[in-house]
């Protein structure tokens, strides 16, 4: 279950190709207030490709809300078949993450997806 204020993308439909989520303003979704804090993506459907297509999850960070750069974390290029339906992914985040998140979706260039959903989101990992 998730605050809504933690989410960055609901079941977003990869057919969009890249895309870069929702921003999270970690004072005001008050992430600090547990520990430790993951990056939790799972897939709500199934992703295909016909032409060999990946995504690159990447966790990006900002002081103003304005300026973002990646984090020092990122999945790598991930196949369909690491997006099978039900499929979760946990990302610890690292220390010293400026004040707002949001995460960015990178689709290998000239591949496309031709199906598949996903979710991404802060949670307190227990």
């Amino acid at each position: 279950m998730f605050h809504v204020k933690n989410v960055f993308f609901n079941k977003y439909a990869l057919t969009g190709g890249s895309a870069t989520g929702d921003v999270i303003d970690t004072l005001a979704a008050k992430v600090g207030d547990v520990e430790p804090i993951v990056l939790e993506v799972w897939a709500n459907e199934a992703a295909t490709t016909s032409n060999g297509a990946t995504l690159t999850i990447k966790l990006q960070h900002s002081a103003d809300n304005s300026t973002f750069s990646d984090a020092p974390i990122n999945t790598g290029e991930l196949a369909a078949s690491a997006l099978a339906k039900g499929k979760v992914l946990e990302i610890p985040l690292p220390t010293g993450l400026s004040r707002y998140l949001r995460v960015n979706l990178a689709v290998k260039a000239s591949t496309a997806f031709t199906a598949g959903k996903i979710t991404a989101a802060l949670r307190a990992r227990y």
